[in-house]
């Protein structure tokens, strides 16, 4: 049973065919993989931001918040501070009863009010501005939390890709 060369030339033509079409199989299997593996690193991607979005925006109410509470309270202890003094200046000038006396404790009440508004806005210029500063350091971590984040999702993707 020696095959003829015509018998081996189509048996070589059909192995080619054959090589041919699983080449062309594998090439379609490698596509969608791929395709399958750019759609889940996008996926992956979107959640992952959604999830950093969702970190940084809670964190800024959250700090926010805290100053706010913060600011208040120290604005309500430097109103009662302020007011205390203010009726115990009023009440030790109070004791004389001219109208001279009468006229400079308006004036000088004025002054203590003027005093204590300024004291006041200075103090609360100074909440604001560390507010600021703790806000920016916020969000200076969560960028380089980010950048991290990303520099490490493109590792992947290149790994993937080589």
């Amino acid at each position: 049973g020696k095959l003829s060369a015509d018998d081996l030339n189509a048996l070589i033509a059909h192995a080619h065919r054959r090589i041919d079409q699983l080449n062309r199989e594998l090439a379609e299997q490698r596509v969608r993989e791929q395709i399958h593996i750019d759609a889940a690193l996008e996926q992956q991607k979107l959640e992952d931001q959604k999830a950093l979005d969702k970190a940084v925006s809670t964190a800024l109410l959250h700090i926010k918040e805290e100053a706010r509470l913060e600011q208040e309270r120290r604005l309500s202890e430097l109103r009662e501070v302020m007011e205390a003094e203010m009726r115990t200046q009023l009440r030790r000038q109070a004791a004389a009863h001219t109208d001279h006396v009468q006229d400079v404790l308006k004036v000088q009440e004025q002054e203590l009010r003027a005093d204590a508004e300024q004291v006041l806005s200075s103090k609360m210029l100074e909440q604001e501005t560390r507010y600021r500063q703790l806000s920016q350091e916020q969000l200076d971590n969560f960028t380089l939390d980010m950048n991290t984040a990303y520099a490490r999702l493109k590792g992947m993707e290149e790994a993937i890709d080589s």
